[in-house]
């Protein structure tokens, strides 16, 4: 359906999918008169491998014309090897990209959610920049964060944080992260 957008999202949109929540409710905000449905799947309660295997109902059956995937962190801290995850991922937007004709956006995943293990962060990003295609484009979260930081830093030493100490996002994160969405679902409406 061209007005429902679905978000399916582990830790990263918040403990409780705020920012999922807060990007619905900008859109809805910011156009009252569009008639938009969400369906929001954040946190997702199981794994990513799990959703593979629900691919048939929890995707393919909402019938979202954009599927928006936040998705790896949670799998990267249990310590998941990233090319099995990479090919859990591949076979997901097979699946999705075969039976529908939504439009996928992956989110990267900053650095400062998984510090214990920036290398794995940083090739699970690298995976989702390599799934872009015709219908699916990557949302650089990871970018933006790294760009808010420095110019937090900018302006002195009294800079916000986006994650706690265990690389749970803060309140401020999750806002960051749903006007980030809200600006890439504006700015990616006419090209995709």
């Amino acid at each position: 359906m061209e007005n429902r957008i679905l978000i399916i999202a582990d830790e990263l949109f918040g403990e409780n999918g705020e920012a999922a929540e807060r990007f619905s409710e900008l859109l809805l905000c910011s156009e009252p008169e569009r008639p938009l449905q969400f369906v929001l799947n954040a946190p997702l309660p199981y794994s990513l491998r799990e959703l593979l295997q629900k691919v048939a109902p929890d995707v393919i059956g909402k019938q979202a014309d954009r599927i928006f995937l936040g998705l790896g962190l949670r799998e990267l801290r249990r310590g998941a090897d990233v090319e099995e995850l990479a090919a859990t991922l591949a076979e997901l937007l097979k699946d999705v990209l075969l039976k529908t004709n939504s439009r996928i956006f992956l989110v990267t995943v900053p650095d400062a959610a998984f510090a214990e293990v920036p290398s794995a962060v940083e090739r699970w990003n690298e995976v989702l920049r390599n799934a872009a295609g015709e219908r699916v484009c990557v949302l650089d979260f990871a970018a933006h964060v790294a760009e808010f930081r420095e110019r937090q830093l900018a302006r002195g030493k009294f800079a916000r944080s986006l994650f706690g100490g265990s690389g749970a996002p803060t309140p401020i994160c999750c806002m960051l992260l749903s006007l980030y969405l809200q600006k890439m679902f504006y700015q990616t409406r006419e090209v995709t």
